[in-house]
């Protein structure tokens, strides 16, 4: 999985090389991929228009094929590093709005990024947009900003909630927002403590 939204997938020459074989029905490519001892090599064959269009076919059928999340992401990120078609875009745009009719949670989200361009939205404006158009909630909201390591976010999100019995999340967070998070918390608690009366 990509470490997250701003890093550069790091994926190993043999895993390139099996995923591309693994699409290939010539023995013509399976050949010319089977030379490819380099990085380099390997995306000069990729990048034979007649070789990337053949590829990119039975790249589709298998992104359609993906049993779950996981590898449906495995493959979004080798899809990503080797074509560009429209078609590919229009279809990232179609998975992206399916995906997110069912609901956003982690795994789901981790399929997300890959779907869109963030040369064009920052992270902040996505996470928003998702939270405001598809209701994620703020503590899913919180778990996605600080998978992405934005932790200021993720401390914004978990102050919207009146309370968060989650130590897990509440420990991915520095020593100061945390403090502040259990006054903001504790503070809101004593809001709800109701008076007896007389």
């Amino acid at each position: 999985m990509k470490k997250d939204y701003n890093t550069v997938v790091e994926v190993s020459l043999l895993k390139e090389k099996n995923y591309l074989l693994d699409l290939c029905t010539k023995g013509r490519v399976q050949s010319s991929l089977h030379q490819c001892f380099t990085i380099k090599e390997l995306k000069k064959i990729v990048s034979h228009p007649q070789m990337n269009k053949e590829l990119y076919k039975q790249a589709i059928l298998s992104l359609y094929q993906s049993k779950n999340f996981e590898s449906m992401e495995e493959q979004l990120i080798m899809m990503n590093k080797y074509f560009c078609y429209q078609e590919f875009k229009v279809i990232k745009e179609e998975l992206f709005q399916k995906i997110c009719e069912r609901g956003i949670t982690i795994n789901e989200y981790c399929v997300l990024r890959h779907l869109v361009d963030f040369n064009n939205i920052s992270f902040e404006c996505f996470i928003e947009y998702l939270h405001s158009q598809y209701m994620i909630s703020d503590l899913d909201c919180a778990k996605i900003c600080l998978l992405e390591d934005e932790s200021h976010l993720a401390y914004e999100y978990l102050k919207q909630l009146d309370d968060c019995n989650d130590e897990t999340i509440l420990d991915l967070l520095n020593t100061s927002d945390y403090i502040s998070l259990k006054r903001h918390y504790s503070q809101k608690r004593k809001e709800y403590i109701l008076l007896p009366t007389h």
